[in-house]
């Protein structure tokens, strides 16, 4: 009888014997025969012996390792050839079997796998007609060896399958596959063989890893779908080098193989047969969206490509040369962006697809009652999909989707057509869209001017240029000022005086300069909890209260070197005197001239740990600041799915995402210099959101509710929830009607600290009806309603509508840059979705149940380990100037204590007049854990004095 071992060793005859049913070609240009443009000059390098394949480069791209089977050994030897000469010679013992080659990085040894010390596996092998093939035999162990063939060095002695193997790119650690457990997962190591960690953990065989150029993930292949007759087909993977984010590439019912890193770690090559069973050819995948460009255009079999260290050379194995398998080589040349298109998918009428998941097996089945869904509804919500969407919306092409902005309205559009072509009805106030507005930038008005001046020099002072050497930040006051200057470094006075760049200086009726965004780059050791303070508008404010009369900011030399854009991200409201930014290049000079030296002033910061403030009394600034706000039309996209059940069809429930992000930074971005200018893509955060959105509303295409489910796409959440505002001043659909509200937002990345539910306290029944449709064992965290105020599910709790919201938690990606669409957890995102799905059936079989009901109040203050202050108002964000409407105070929270109410207009906060939400905020950080503070708040038109001790967030 077959054993499950002997059939996934079967799995390893590779392409050449390999017996797969025929699949047509995914993309138009597959019956092509040339192999122009992308790679050129093809040749072979390797000629001798039965067959040669697996080769790889040297650190420095003259030599090749390869395994082949020559005349002094039956089985698959190492060897080394010079891509100068072509000569080859052996390094490996020339005993047994070996396979998996790879250079050193930096040492000059070879790593490989052989089974030379077992005698048994010395005879030479049952023939294979040429069949490029190797056996997981357990007696392979990995070896380095010096390139001579000497200092042989034995790495690994566990029982079973150990090979597969390869350097980092620094050589200090080896990613490999192992059967030591039982199950072929890849394992990482130390490149002395210690520090053993196992990284994928799914049954099937995960093999052929590779570390991706910076070292932090994997790529691979796994053959994880074991059912009768789909154990034959693998996918590509890549996994962060710690287990977590696995994300799966490749979707289709195929041999998916090889995967390889091209040296920038943005793209994947691969093999794939998804042209014929026979037929791989290679494929380069871009990671971002998973788009691929085939490279090959051949009869034959070409596998194992592998790029040579600058990019510029392609090597592979191919039998293309009399039916053996060789080595050939050829230039490579990257596809242009547009050359890429959609993934190889099965074609109409294929084999369905394996299971893409590899995720926990499910837990015994368990009754769900109402929450019970079948496997094709659930099937529907896919990661293909979800990729698709998610590739869609974090592409450069919308520019990260800042609400008002032309990519914000053309990811509108793509969600438009995407409902239509769904087959939901609009539900909006003009077909799928209801449309409201943002402030979309801001642009100079009236007089600005600045000038510069030297007391006491011959010359005469510098008008400098609008928008060449100066330019207005958006929030500053509409005036003019004219003083001597005073240097303040950052700008900052921590709340608890670790540091205080104004305590030596007086600022009191002077320009402010200062840096205009981050804070001191000191020692970790040495450094306080500055990164609060960093932000422009905090060190405008903090000038203010220092009795500034305006604020000029410079860059410090981590910064960009030129002008922040006078655009969106600035934020509602102004500040109380003139803020304008200075280029560096402009602004030096004229310090040195006064006897600052502003470089080094920065370097002594950071070494010395300690502020530099410096009075300049001969340099006099006189500036003048207008600006105005641009106000632009953005939109929510609204579908709805009507109830089958004609007397429960008005009532509906509602699942909502925002679809926004931060543009190109400034307003909100945790980018170093706020990111300006770079494009924040928020796959994340959250264009996972909205592909969780779109996957649940075809499953209910095609399983309806008994209720209507109304499907929220909004804009305006980052600006301040300002998207779900709008719609529940101006509800689309009877607001009365509205049974509860489902939220996701960044769901992309699940992982060990598993998915959080906020929220649950707004029904008395969401925490056993979550615990219910829990079937596959999702690691849950339920928070009443902490969240509330984070996300759009806090506008729904404001009006009294039950509310829960999903969330993957917050990671070092988040506001910034690098949210890209290749950290996130497909798998995950989709096992989200469907948990989501299973609740949403829930509530529509409990619907008459639902009732709202308020958060109960904390017994005792949260306790809280960060070093942030915490008062724990809801704004409501819709409040541009006046005070700051609240929503109320989050239970068991100072605000709470304190007596905040909801409608309650925040005007005063100790000695700050509160106008706008950064008021608020600054004045917030300009104290600590502990303090008592005096809040003013307008109640039903007067004013009410109250009094809050604040709590550490």
């Amino acid at each position: 009888m077959e054993t499950k071992d002997m059939r996934l060793q079967a799995l390893l005859v590779f392409a050449l014997g390999l017996a797969l049913p025929s699949l047509a070609t995914a993309q138009q240009d597959a019956t092509r025969t040339d192999e122009a443009p992308w790679l050129k000059n093809l040749r072979q390098l390797t000629f001798e012996g039965k067959r040669s394949g697996e080769g790889y480069f040297s650190p420095d791209g003259r030599d090749i390792v390869y395994q082949a089977v020559r005349d002094d050994c039956p089985h698959y030897q190492i060897y080394i050839q010079s891509l100068e000469t072509g000569k080859a010679r052996r390094i490996s013992t020339g005993k047994g079997m070996t396979t998996c080659s790879f250079f050193h990085p930096t040492n000059g040894t070879v790593l490989f796998a052989s089974t030379h010390l077992d005698p048994t596996t010395w005879p030479p092998p049952p023939a294979t007609a040429g069949k490029y093939a190797w056996d997981r035999h357990p007696s392979f162990d990995l070896f380095t060896v010096k390139r001579d063939g000497t200092g042989l060095m034995r790495l690994t002695d566990a029982p079973g399958y150990d090979a597969e193997g390869n350097f980092s790119r620094d050589g200090q650690w080896i990613v490999f596959t192992s059967q030591r457990t039982g199950d072929a997962e890849i394992y990482t190591m130390k490149s002395d063989g210690t520090q053993v960690r196992r990284v994928t953990n799914v049954k099937g065989y995960d093999g052929g890893p590779f570390f991706s150029p910076d070292g932090q993930q994997i790529c691979f292949r796994g053959f994880r779908d074991l059912r009768p007759g789909m154990e034959r087909f693998s996918q590509v993977y890549v996994i962060d080098r710690d287990g977590q984010n696995e994300r799966q590439m490749t979707f289709n019912t195929a041999v998916n193989w090889a995967p390889y890193y091209h040296p920038d770690g943005k793209y994947l090559v691969y093999c794939t047969n998804i042209g014929g069973f026979r037929n791989f050819e290679i494929v380069l995948m871009r990671i971002a969206d998973a788009k691929v460009v085939r490279l090959t255009h051949d009869p034959s079999v070409d596998i194992m490509p592998v790029f040579s260290p600058d990019g510029k050379k392609l090597m592979w194995t191919t039998t293309r040369y009399g039916n053996t398998s060789q080595l050939v080589i050829a230039d490579f040349i990257m596809p242009p962006a547009d050359a890429f298109q959609e993934p190889y998918r099965d074609p109409p009428g294929g084999l369905k697809r394996p299971s893409h998941e590899g995720r926990r097996p499910e837990k015994k089945k368990v009754d769900t009652k109402d929450t019970a869904q079948s496997t094709v509804v659930l099937d529907v919500i896919d990661a293909k999909d979800a990729l698709r969407t998610v590739s869609r919306l974090a592409s450069d092409a919308l520019q990260g989707r800042r609400s008002g902005t032309q990519g914000c309205a053309q990811a509108a559009q793509w969600l438009v057509e995407r409902f239509g072509a769904l087959g939901l009805e609009p539900a909006g106030s003009k077909g799928f869209l209801q449309t409201f507005e943002v402030t979309a930038g801001f642009r100079p008005r009236g007089r600005n001017h600045l000038s510069l001046q030297v007391l006491g020099e011959a010359s005469e002072g510098a008008v400098l240029q609008l928008d060449t050497d100066w330019r207005p930040l958006s929030f500053t006051a509409d005036g003019e000022a004219a003083a001597s200057s005073v240097f303040v470094g950052y700008g900052i006075t921590s709340a608890d005086g670790a540091w205080d760049d104004y305590k030596d200086v007086d600022a009191k009726g002077k320009i402010v300069i200062c840096f205009l965004r981050g804070e001191p780059g000191i020692e970790a050791k040495d450094r306080v909890d500055l990164g609060r303070y960093a932000g422009a508008r905090y060190k405008a404010f903090n000038a203010a209260r220092h009795g500034a009369a305006g604020v000029v900011f410079v860059g410090d030399s981590r910064q960009r070197a030129g002008l922040e854009p006078l655009g969106a991200g600035g934020g509602e409201g102004r500040e109380k005197l003139p803020v304008v930014q200075v280029t560096r290049k402009s602004a030096l000079p004229w310090l040195r001239r006064s006897g600052l030296d502003v470089d080094v002033a920065e370097r002594r910061m950071s070494a010395e740990g300690h502020p530099l403030s410096k009075e300049l009394p001969n340099l006099v600034v006189s500036l003048a600041t207008g600006v105005e706000k641009i106000r632009a039309a953005t939109a929510n996209v609204v579908a709805m799915v009507r109830g089958t059940d004609p007397k429960l069809r008005d009532k509906y429930l509602v699942v909502g995402a925002h679809y926004d992000h931060l543009g190109l930074g400034g307003e909100g971005s945790l980018a170093p210099g706020g990111g300006v200018g770079e494009v924040h893509n928020g796959a994340d955060d959250n264009a996972s959101g909205v592909a969780g959105l779109l996957e649940l509303a075809e499953s209910f295409v095609k399983k309806p509710a008994r209720h209507s489910v109304v499907f929220m796409a909004f804009s305006g959440e980052e600006e301040g929830l300002l998207g779900s505002q709008a719609w529940l001043k101006s509800p689309t659909l009877p607001l009365e009607k509205c049974v509860a509200m489902v939220n996701l937002d960044m769901i992309g990345r699940l992982g060990d600290a598993g998915l959080a539910v906020d929220g649950v306290a707004t029904w008395k029944g969401f925490r056993e009806l979550i615990e219910r449709a829990n079937t596959t064992g999702i690691k849950v965290g339920m928070t009443a309603g902490s969240m509330s105020g984070r996300s759009d599910h806090a506008s729904f709790i404001s009006k009294g509508i039950p509310a829960i919201h999903f969330f993957t938690g917050a990671h070092v990606d988040y506001h910034r840059p690098s949210d890209d669409v290749d950290k996130l957890n497909m798998a995950g995102l989709v096992d989200v979705t469907r948990f989501v799905r299973r609740i949403l059936d829930g509530l529509d079989a409990a619907a008459e149940k639902v009732v709202y009901q308020k958060p109960p109040v904390a017994k005792r203050e949260v306790k809280r380990r960060g070093s942030g202050v915490w008062l724990g108002t809801i704004p409501a964000y819709t409040q541009q100037e006046g005070g700051v409407l609240l929503q109320g105070a989050s239970p068991g929270s100072p605000a709470e204590t304190a007596g905040i109410q909801k409608d309650d207009i925040l005007v005063g906060f100790d000695d700050v007049e509160v106008n706008n939400i950064y008021d608020f905020v600054n004045a917030l950080r300009s104290h600590k854990p502990g303090d008592k503070v005096k809040l003013i708040v307008k109640r039903d038109g007067k004013r009410v004095k109250l009094e809050a001790t604040l709590g550490r967030r």
